[in-house]
């Protein structure tokens, strides 16, 4: 496998001591993954978008098929991070609790017990963040880890919002419709409160600075290449698509304004048990 760790930061303005020998045990982690359970799998780290984020959003795996690289997430996920739970900052952090890329079949078959691996490396990815509030996405990781969540962080009432890839369409449809509900004669303005692609157009320009390529070294093509892949001209179009025909948009648009304004007064998460 190719060593993918040739700096111990590519984009943070601030050093986090000890992030480099964290990333190490990562690349170390997804080695004995591959050695335990006989999966292809591949180290796959996440944007560094913040070393003192407010918010950590938790997904389970990257879906690589055993590629390395970075790890980006959808366009949209960071538009409404941006936009709605951080006010217009880049005060979020998205991370995968298991950082080997992987088949899904690779990772269903294997979830619960490399997932007890990795639990322990997540709690020292979370205090060189500085413990952020988090924030759990999809159900199935939420009830598999949830409890080690709350014995290693502390916290209680930890939220949770459905996976970002649209799985469970049908419970996002009921969550789209409560939100209508709860709305109702202020729902269609709320709802008509789009980005339009201009929009979208400067948040991928401030995202591309923000994650400024000259910091990468050249030699890390394959970091660049996931890394703005994404922010391309055609993701655009997919993102609007996303946001005007999808209800996926709308619940979290509605799910990261609420937990931005219980930040205001936090109750729940931020207490200890």
């Amino acid at each position: 496998m190719r060593n993918v760790l040739t700096k111990s930061q590519h984009n943070f303005d601030v050093e986090i001591p000890g992030w480099l020998d964290f990333t190490k045990k990562c690349e170390e982690r997804v080695q004995q993954d591959r050695k335990e359970f006989g999966i292809k799998s591949e180290l796959m780290l996440n944007p560094e978008i913040c070393t003192k984020p407010s918010y950590l959003l938790l997904a389970m795996e990257p879906s690589g098929g055993g590629r390395s690289g970075v790890n980006f997430f959808p366009f949209f996920l960071h538009y409404c991070a941006y936009k709605y739970l951080c006010n217009g900052n880049f005060k979020y952090y998205i991370t995968d609790l298991s950082k080997g890329g992987m088949s899904l079949e690779n990772a269903s078959d294997t979830q619960d017990e490399r997932y007890k691996e990795w639990i322990e490396l997540f709690k020292e990815e979370w205090e060189l963040l500085s413990k952020p509030k988090i924030i759990v996405m999809g159900k199935i990781l939420y009830n598999k880890i949830n409890h080690l969540l709350s014995q290693i962080t502390g916290f209680k009432n930890i939220p949770c919002i459905n996976h970002y890839s649209g799985s469970g369409s049908s419970h996002i449809k009921k969550i789209y419709e409560s939100i209508k509900k709860e709305k109702g004669e202020k729902f269609t303005e709320w709802h008509s409160r789009k980005p339009n692609a201009e929009e979208l157009r400067k948040f991928r320009d401030k995202l591309r600075e923000h994650l400024d390529p000259k910091r990468y070294p050249e030699t890390d093509i394959n970091v660049k290449n996931h890394l703005f892949i994404n922010v391309k001209p055609s993701k655009l179009e997919e993102t609007l698509e996303t946001i005007s025909e999808s209800n996926r948009f709308a619940v979290y648009r509605y799910k990261f304004e609420n937990e931005n304004e219980q930040t205001v007064a936090p109750k729940g998460q931020g207490e200890t048990q």
